[in-house]
């Protein structure tokens, strides 16, 4: 790994912008436009309302500083705070990760400690062992509390309770600390465009408000961009690109974060003129995806009032246009 690998990385990292680079991190929850950058919540210490800066520098590059704690550095820097890595110790990983995010190819692989990729095998064997939500007592009360019936949750099988005991992957943490320990317990399944379960995103939904950790983790290591919640009908499409012959609805509904997707998902029964529902996170809708989507659905955008919202929906709706009618509320897009 030589010294051109980290100058490729970092000035494809600037190409990507703050904004992107912000949202290729997941750290775009409450990011907020300032002058030429972003303003995001500080992955260095704990706080409710952004205070993070994160623009370009006089050198081009990305320069980042937190006005509350004083931390800051270059997007590499970020990087590391964002996957909770050291930038000096982990340095090869750091780039290894970044270097995902920004899509080079790196000269030469890493010869340090293997980063904790996500195993298919382990995966599965998370998920399969995660219980029911209606059988956890304390998510189950926490969904109620927001309106949602266990029952329904665990009947479609959109999300699973993380056990509180027993060893976790390494790749299930943020911070040295599982998420068991931080208490992120609603564990959604995450699948490819071809409706294959290919992550795993772990929700807080306790009474307490926090910010750090976030309520919502992926797996270190693993892929935001590809991946997104689906009810069963939207993996069949994912998984055929067709759609079924009895399907007469023909409606899409793509909601934006987890509260909303279960909340849709169990909105409607099992017969055939229920929409497909699929779910995403920041970052993870793609044109590969997109191409599942069987032509001449009516498919309507459900994003965040806000910027980033916006631009998620815009990005979905370009990457559907000219197959699918595509709508978000009040606008036609």
């Amino acid at each position: 790994m030589s010294r051109d690998d980290a100058d490729a990385v970092k000035a494809a990292l600037a190409a990507l912008g703050p904004l992107g680079l912000v949202e290729g991190l997941g750290l775009g929850d409450r990011a907020r436009r300032s002058g030429g950058g972003v303003m995001i919540r500080c992955p260095w210490h704990d706080e409710r309302s952004p205070s993070c800066s994160v623009r370009v520098g006089r050198d081009g590059g990305i320069a980042v500083h937190c006005f509350g704690c004083g931390h800051g550095g270059d997007a590499l820097t970020l990087v590391a705070a964002a996957r909770a890595l050291d930038a000096r110790r982990d340095f090869r990983r750091v780039l290894a990760e970044a270097a995902d995010i920004a899509h080079v190819t790196l000269d030469a692989p890493t010869r340090a400690a293997p980063s904790p990729k996500v195993n298919a095998d382990e995966l599965e064997a998370l998920w399969t062992a995660c219980g029911a939500v209606y059988g956890d007592c304390q998510l189950a009360a926490a969904l109620r509390r927001r309106g949602l019936e266990p029952g329904d949750v665990t009947d479609r099988d959109l999300a699973r309770a993380l056990p509180t005991s027993g060893a976790l992957p390494r790749w299930a943490r943020f911070a040295r600390r599982s998420w068991a320990e931080l208490g992120n317990r609603l564990v959604v399944p995450m699948y490819d465009e071809a409706g294959r379960l290919a992550s795993l995103h772990a929700r807080y939904i306790g009474d307490e408000p926090r910010d750090v950790p976030p309520k919502g983790l992926s797996p270190v290591g693993g892929r935001i961009a590809g991946t997104i919640m689906a009810d069963a009908l939207g993996r069949m499409l994912l998984a055929s690109g067709e759609a079924p012959a009895w399907w007469t609805e023909r409606v899409v509904l793509i909601e934006e974060g987890v509260p909303d997707f279960l909340t849709v998902a169990t909105h409607y029964g099992d017969d055939e003129n229920t929409p497909a529902v699929l779910g995403v996170l920041a970052g993870s809708w793609t044109r590969e995806i997109a191409a599942r989507i069987p032509d001449g659905c009516r498919v309507v955008v459900r994003t965040h009032t806000d910027a980033a919202g916006a631009k998620y929906a815009a990005a979905i709706g370009s990457s559907l246009m000219g197959r699918c009618e595509v709508f978000r509320p009040e606008v036609t897009m």
